[in-house]
């Protein structure tokens, strides 16, 4: 395989990963306001 075609694959995996990550913070974070209730789960995510 050429270089570039390998540095694609793992530049888009990454990038893949991150969005991913992202996502799934910020519906970790719109989760927690809804329960507030739960002051450790607003702690970790300030």
């Amino acid at each position: 395989m050429p270089r570039t075609t390998v540095f694609a694959a793992i530049l888009f995996s990454s990038a893949a990963w991150l969005a991913a990550l992202v996502w799934f913070a910020g519906d970790a974070r719109a989760t927690c306001e809804r329960h507030a209730s739960t002051a450790t789960c607003v702690t970790l995510l300030r």
